[in-house]
């Protein structure tokens, strides 16, 4: 992925430049390499502090690009098949990275369902939740909103969507 540039902020004359660089969704430090015009560069892919490899200019320390979204997967226990007479099942969030923040109903969209008894994050960054449906047919779940963020402030992508048909009928 190719990546915007930097521009510099006020005079480029002296011992010091400051690089504007604004983070796109999918930068992080892992892929930030940049280069000045005059052939001098810095790479800052491994995340280390690198001392000055521009000729005159000096990298400011502690630099990290963190434009990745978190990727949360929903499961349900136990595992609702394509038709299920389960009555409730438990669910969890997990996310492809540290994650912090509330997770409400209204973050879930669902179809001839409910949802309670929310909580999290745990120990490992894992949300729980109850799913219920309400009658027979098709019930589907997918978080897709929330306050939820990783460290860097990124908001997550919507998650996996489930579906099954609940069948509550008793055998004729």
């Amino acid at each position: 992925q190719a990546l915007a540039s930097a521009q510099p902020i006020g005079s480029t004359q002296s011992s010091i430049i400051t690089l504007q660089y604004t983070v796109q969704e999918g930068d992080s430090t892992n892929n930030l390499t940049a280069s000045y015009a005059n052939g001098g560069t810095f790479d800052v892919r491994d995340g280390v502090n690198h001392a000055v490899l521009i000729p005159q200019y000096s990298l400011a320390t502690g630099l990290t690009v963190d434009g990745i979204r978190p990727v949360p997967t929903l499961s349900l226990f136990p595992n609702p098949g394509t038709t299920s007479s389960g009555l409730t099942f438990g669910g969890t969030i997990s996310f492809s990275e540290p994650v912090t923040g509330a997770l409400l109903a209204n973050d879930f969209k669902l179809t001839n369902a409910t949802v309670s008894a929310i909580s999290g994050p745990n120990a490992t960054g894992n949300y729980s939740f109850t799913l219920t449906p309400v009658s027979n047919g098709k019930v589907s779940v997918e978080i897709i909103a929330s306050s939820i963020t990783d460290t860097a402030g990124n908001s997550f992508t919507p998650s996996n969507l489930i579906t099954f048909k609940a069948d509550y009928a008793p055998p004729a």
